[in-house]
């Protein structure tokens, strides 16, 4: 299986590619009031309107500094619902056996253990791999994705 991996802050990150339609440079966002902090609002991709969240807020990690042009905005593809998800920097494409990850550490941070498939130790830091499906299910996002 191959996985996109990005960074949020200073960890990396990775999620199943297939669930992945594209990358693209971030466009001009429009902002919907009312909303949780972690929406940053809504973007017009060739016709289809896109909720776009901040996955570093929407986890409660930590702020970083902003290194312009890094920032990506990942167009995901999960059970039918699309959805841009804001990463601090791409770093590559990885081919991962999902047999090969283990046990997400209970010492691992703020990320909600429920959220993580598992980790990868890759030299010196881990690689932490998402379960998108788990991170659509949460009650903060299941009402904006219906």
């Amino acid at each position: 299986m191959k996985a996109l991996c990005f960074y949020l802050g200073d960890q990396e990150y990775a999620m199943d590619i297939t669930q992945v339609r594209e990358v693209l440079d971030p466009p001009p966002i429009t902002y919907i009031p009312h909303t949780p902090d972690f929406i940053l609002g809504v973007i017009n991709l060739r016709g289809s309107i896109i909720a776009i969240i901040d996955l570093r807020r929407f986890l409660d990690l930590a702020e970083r500094p902003q290194v312009k042009g890094q920032k990506k905005i990942m167009i995901l593809s999960v059970r039918n619902k699309t959805l841009g998800v804001l990463a601090d920097r791409i770093s590559q494409v990885r081919a991962l056996d999902f047999t090969e990850l283990d046990p997400p550490p209970t010492t691992l941070g703020q990320v909600p253990m429920e959220l993580i498939k598992g980790v990868k130790q890759m030299g010196d830091h881990p690689l932490i791999f998402l379960d998108l499906g788990k991170i659509l299910e949460a009650p903060q996002l299941r009402q904006l994705m219906g």
